[in-house]
Formats: structure tokens, C-alpha cells, sequence
């Protein structure tokens, strides 16, 4: 059967037969995506803009067709959170074509609900996260804001317990002109990382940037990707800690949990960096 789903104003709308499901989407945004829905995959119709976050279905995958979703900043703020994410326990992305126009230079807080900017999150979710390119996800090339992740999937808890772990795939993406890091997992997550394209960050003056990240006890393997560019420009310690890009960097992880093997790094400040739990105290 097919269906369409519309979003406009603070909906979407699904209209299945006669009947209409509405989805929240956020209050007072101004979105004109329409998707075309059969089963449980929306399929992107046309390029469309956003100003507020998109959200998968339960269950379902975006299919952008090769679109582009173009996030810009609301008239009275800024963009809040992810311009795309899951709102239940599984999600799928592909073929999706993702951007930022010209976002305002906001730090926002990691404190819940955690409305950092991101392109592409899934945050207590497992799937897969194939054939995208996401481009800009920054607010400038001066910003020193520590956010603007390209692709992030995270699930709590962070500090090494792995009661719920979340498996996501995310592989065969295109990841450039971030602001803080191309690809990222946090927690318990247990990821597969392959056969992406991740080029520098556009705020190497400002932030000290990664190209691929697992952190806070992540779990998983990053193979096969391309991984060029990022180096902090400023050379020095902010504090008393000595900042630096890498290409991958592993923070805070067992590193018996995780497999890297087969990348291309190149031109990189450190190709690879790995900073165990047990060098910061937190291992057994």
C-alpha cells in the first residue's frame, strides 16, 4: 500500500485509507519534507528544508532517494538536537543527502535533553546508517562550540556496563565539514564502522577534532574507511590538557572490545589516539 507522509508545521502527517496518524515532530517548526510511505520505509520525495528535528518512526527507514535535507535556524533561535533521528528502539537511514545552511554559532549544553547539534543520531536505537552524505553540520569555521557530530549513535549508560547494548551499522557514508567529529558512538553501543569517506572539519582553528570516535566505553569495529585532514590548528593546551585531532580516536574504552584494522588515514595530526579506561582510572 502506498501512503504519504507530510511534514508541515509541528506534524507529520500519515495518511493510511481514511485514517490520519499524527507524530510529533517539535513545536512551532517550519518543515516542508513529504515522504512517501510504503510498509515501514518513508521515501524523501524532493529536497526539502528544516528547522527543527526530523523524527524516524519506530521501526521504520528514511530512504532519502538521494535528496538533500537542508537544516537552517528557526526565525526566533537556533537549531536545537539532530537534523534527523530515531523515536524508538530501531531506525534505518539510506540514500539520504544531509546539510546545514549558515546555523548561528550557539554552544549548547550536554545537559538532558542534550540539544548539541548533530546530522544524523540515533540515540537508544539499533540499525543501520548506510549511503549518506552529510555535509556542514558546523556553525562556522570560528566556532569553538564542542558540538556538531556528523553521524553520532550513543545509548546510555556511558560508564561500562552493558545492559542494553545497541547494534548499529553505519557504513558507505560521506562525512565532511563537521564542526567537532565525522562519525561518533558513546556508551553502550556496539557498532560496525566501515567503508565511509571522512574529510577534515571545517573548525580546525578552534575545536580538536576527530574524523571517527569510540568513546565512554563504546564497543565495535571501524574498517575499511578513508580518513583524511583533521588537525588542530591552535597547537596548544586549553587548561591544563594538551588538545590534538586524530583521525580515530578511542576515549575512555577497553580496548580488548575493539577492532581497527584496514583504514586509510592520512594527513592527520595523529593518524590514530587511543586513550584507555585504565589510563584515566576508570578501567578494572
Amino acid at each position: 500500500m502506498n501512503t504519504r507522509l507530510v511534514a508541515v508545521a509541528a506534524i507529520f502527517v500519515l495518511l493510511v485509507g481514511s485514517f490520519a496518524v499524527f507524530v510529533p515532530v517539535h513545536a512551532e517548526s517550519d518543515l516542508d519534507c513529504v515522504f512517501s510511505v510504503d510498509g515501514t520505509t518513508m521515501k524523501l520525495s524532493a529536497d526539502c528544508t528544516t528547522d527543527a528535528t526530523i523524527l524516524i518512526p519506530n521501526g521504520f527507514t528514511l530512504d532519502g532517494a538521494g535528496h538533500t535535507i537542508t537544516a537552517f535556524d528557526p526565525h526566533d533561535g537556533h537549531f536545537l538536537g539532530a537534523v534527523v533521528a530515531n523515536e524508538g528502539k530501531s531506525a534505518n537511514v539510506k540514500n539520504l543527502r544531509l546539510t546545514a545552511n549558515n546555523l548561528i554559532d550557539y554552544c549548547d549544553s550536554s545537559v538532558p535533553p542534550d540539544s548539541r547539534l548533530r546530522g544524523i543520531q540515533f540515540k537508544g536505537a539499533s540499525g543501520e546508517i548506510t549511503n549518506n552524505t552529510v555535509t556542514d553540520i558546523n556553525q562556522g569555521a570560528e566556532s569553538s562550540c564542542r558540538e556538531g557530530a556528523g553521524i553520532e549513535v550513543r545509548n546510555e549508560p556511558t560508564y561500562g556496563t552493558h545492559p542494553n547494548t545497541q547494534t548499529v551499522e553505519v557504513s558507505h557514508n560521506v562525512v565532511t565539514n563537521y564542526q567537532m567529529v565525522g562519525i561518533v558512538a558513546v556508551g553502550d553501543v556496539n557498532v560496525n564502522i566501515h567503508h565511509n569517506r571522512v574529510s577534515a572539519s571545517i573548525a580546525q582553528a578552534t575545536v580538536p577534532t576527530s574524523g571517527i570516535q569510540l568513546s565512554y566505553h563504546a564497543i565495535g569495529e571501524i574498517s575499511g574507511n578513508i580518513i583524511t585532514g583533521n588537525w588542530y590548528r591552535q597547537g596548544k593546551a586549553i587548561g591544563q590538557q594538551p588538545w590534538v585531532a586524530a583521525g580515530i580516536l578511542l576515549y575512555n574504552i577497553e580496548i580488548s572490545n575493539i577492532k581497527v584494522f584496514k583504514n586509510e588515514l592520512r594527513d592527520n595530526q595523529f593518524n590514530m589516539l587511543v586513550i584507555t579506561s585504565a589510563s584515566l582510572g576508570n578501567g578494572p
